[in-house]
């Protein structure tokens, strides 16, 4: 069931089921996994909706670590906004950047995670990904 959570994934099923005989079944509301478990998922070998990636994405535990962190502090200072006096520290963002573009990079190779582009569509992403990954930030 790819992005959702274990137990929203049994919800699916069980609502797919129930569905076959069922006309009125009510599918269940998706609960998408949080960011730190995405890249520990995508990290196992066959983690591709198909299955045909023999390797998993190339993430290392101190580039998860550092994502975690990331995800911790920053999304979720934003998404869970309390009233403070705080300023974001962008030294990091060149090279998480590069991260990020590197890891949906090798997504966007397995194919599955980006099926329904076309050609032209996958050329132009991997253009701009490759662009996001050279991009000189000033110092």
């Amino acid at each position: 069931m790819g992005a959702v959570t274990e137990s929203n994934a049994s919800e699916w099923l069980a609502h797919f089921e129930d569905s076959r005989t069922n006309p009125n079944a009510k599918p269940p509301k998706t609960h998408l996994m949080g960011l730190p478990d995405l890249l520990t998922a995508v990290r196992k070998p066959r983690s591709a909706g198909d299955c045909s990636n023999a390797a998993g994405v190339a993430i290392s535990e101190s580039e998860l670590n550092w994502l975690r962190r990331f995800h911790k502090n920053i999304r979720n200072q934003f998404a869970h906004f309390e009233p403070m006096g705080w300023s974001i520290e962008v030294s990091g963002i060149p090279e998480i950047t590069k991260l990020i573009a590197r890891i949906i990079g090798e997504i966007l190779e397995f194919g599955w995670a980006f099926r329904r582009l076309n050609f032209a569509q996958r050329k132009e992403m991997r253009r701009n990904l490759r662009t996001l990954a050279l991009i000189e930030w000033p110092a």
